[in-house]
């Protein structure tokens, strides 16, 4: 992956992404069940263009970006950054290994489908380069989130 900087502000290169909104509840408690089990998973009701875009990603890892939907913020910012491991098809509407991979908060949802995501975690830019940590200023504004949450 390419990256390069200009005027103050450092951009990657990046192939395939995902944009998506998630409770922030769901972050903060899906850190405790990446941590205890390696992967979380979130849901949604988009099965098709789950199953389209693993299918497009042949096995390679994209990366998701993540903002929390649940903040009142005037424009919606990404503030996680996570990496697709892949989709499976919910089972009555539940996650086909139950809650092994759900936040302890989504108890009682039901998902037509749930996108899994391995080494979530707030996404901060300065991280290693002396800089003060900030939240990264990628505004979501009008771009449209494929998972539709």
């Amino acid at each position: 992956m390419k990256s390069w900087r200009g005027r103050g502000t450092h951009i990657e290169q990046i192939k395939m992404a995902l944009l998506a909104p998630v409770p922030e509840v769901h972050l903060t408690s899906g850190l405790e069940t990446q941590e205890s089990e390696g992967r979380v998973a979130f849901g949604c009701d988009v099965p098709e263009l789950l199953a389209k875009l693993q299918t497009m990603l042949s096995g390679d890892q994209m990366d998701v970006f993540i903002y929390a939907s649940s903040r009142s913020l005037p424009v919606p910012a990404v503030t996680w950054r996570a990496i697709f491991l892949g989709h499976k098809l919910g089972i009555n509407g539940s996650h086909p290994d139950g809650m092994k991979y759900r936040p302890k908060t989504a108890a009682g949802e039901k998902w037509n489908s749930y996108w899994e995501v391995g080494n979530l975690k707030l996404w901060r830019r300065g991280r290693g380069r002396g800089e003060a940590e900030r939240r990264v200023p990628f505004r979501v504004g009008t771009y449209t989130s494929l998972l539709g949450i």
